[in-house]
């Protein structure tokens, strides 16, 4: 049976659409019940705070209680975790309307598991398993244990990461202080769907006729190749109206490895709505839909010497939050020192804006090259021919 997301009650205004699949630690407290949990690391142990064998627990999180079926996600169960007052919980209403978007929890999920008394964390930590019950992955002990004293609540992760789209069992109970047993079966989110869903639709080519990019226009515009023996690289960042362009240096260990530097550009599909976000979209179906077309940047850095047989092999290169694909120069001499060419361009969000360039400053004297920042909103359609 296919059920509806389910929306929040008496919250007006528009919700963001998920960008990425995690249980928020907010809404996971205020479903079991607890005070919020020690920012330490390591469990408080209290003194006299003795496990007790007759000690109950009266919740566990997570638990496929708090899920519905659903036909239309790949696990075949959606979140369902109740809405809290959404006339006063306004963010916190909409955050719990996101996860419920997801056909599983967390692959590293926070474990909550409250008691009716004091009880020894560690030695809850000890009685308690994560089993695979269905979908790969095997049992699992639990590390990270924090302790609430307040509201008698362990909270702990599996020891390792969880295997997506798989069922488990959260069990403790029994060891050496003999707790009574108590277990609850969750599933874990498909996690990688949607990014599967849109390589897929690169790979057959649905993506791009969804965006009307012609087959003549696929592939990388090289707009300047740049030697990179000697070459000193500036690069000046638009940071828009009120920051004005900044100049600075950019810190360069790939010279060494490298034969050259490549600028320019590609045409891609995009999924991003208006708020720049990929639309959550049911996991059992096609995936995210393209919204249209961006050009978005690229730099290059190949290796030295001759290519092999059918050209270098490529790397990509993912900078980290707040940067940017500058970032490339300091992490590519590794790869080019071996062999590898190394790509990248800027994550949504990130880089700066449409008057960027970069300089190159070498014996053949200085040279700019105007940025190719991408534009964040998908581009129009165009009239193309396109297969």
């Amino acid at each position: 049976m296919r059920s509806s997301p389910a929306l929040p009650p008496a919250c007006s205004g528009r919700s963001t659409s998920i960008a990425v699949a995690a249980v928020s630690a907010v809404a996971l407290l205020g479903l079991t019940g607890t005070a919020a949990a020690s920012s330490s690391g390591t469990a408080l142990v209290q003194p006299g705070h003795r496990l007790v064998a007759t000690a109950r627990m009266t919740s566990v999180f997570p638990s496929d209680a708090w899920t519905v079926r659903d036909s239309s996600q790949a696990t075949g169960r959606r979140v369902a975790l109740p809405f809290p007052n959404c006339r006063v919980q306004v963010t916190d209403c909409r955050d719990v309307a996101l996860l419920n978007r997801l056909d599983g929890f967390d692959v590293d999920p926070r474990l909550a598991l409250t008691f009716d008394r004091a009880v020894d964390p560690a030695a809850v930590a000890a009685a308690t398993t994560v089993t695979a019950v269905s979908g790969r992955g095997r049992s699992v002990g639990v590390d990270r244990v924090v302790y609430d004293a307040v509201s008698h609540t362990v909270y702990a992760h599996p020891a390792r990461q969880l295997a997506p789209g798989a069922t488990y069992r959260l069990t403790v109970g029994g060891g050496p202080a003999q707790l009574r047993h108590a277990s609850s079966i969750f599933t874990t989110e498909s996690a990688t769907a949607g990014l599967l869903a849109m390589r897929r639709q690169l790979d057959d080519g649905s993506a791009y006729r969804a965006a009307r990019i012609a087959v003549a226009a696929r592939g990388l515009r090289v707009d300047r190749v740049v030697p990179a023996a000697g070459a000193v690289l500036s690069y000046t960042a638009d940071m828009g109206p009120k920051g004005g362009l900044v100049t600075s240096p950019v810190n360069n260990t790939s010279f060494g490895a490298a034969g050259s530097y490549v600028f320019g550009s590609y045409l891609a599909p995009s999924w991003l709505d208006a708020d720049s976000v990929i639309a959550q979209q049911p996991t059992a179906g096609r995936g995210p839909r393209v919204t249209g077309q961006a050009r978005l940047p690229f730099v290059l850095i190949v290796p030295s010497g001759p290519a092999r047989a059918g050209g270098w092999p490529v790397a990509v290169f993912g900078h980290g939050f707040t940067r940017s694909d500058a970032d490339l120069f300091l992490a590519a001499d590794f790869n080019a020192s071996r062999g590898l060419a190394t790509i990248a361009t800027d994550v949504v969000g990130h880089g700066y804006g449409p008057r960027s360039s970069w300089t190159a400053v070498s014996s053949a004297g200085t040279r700019p090259y105007p940025g190719l920042r991408p534009r964040r909103r998908p581009e129009p359609r165009r009239d193309d021919h396109f297969d």
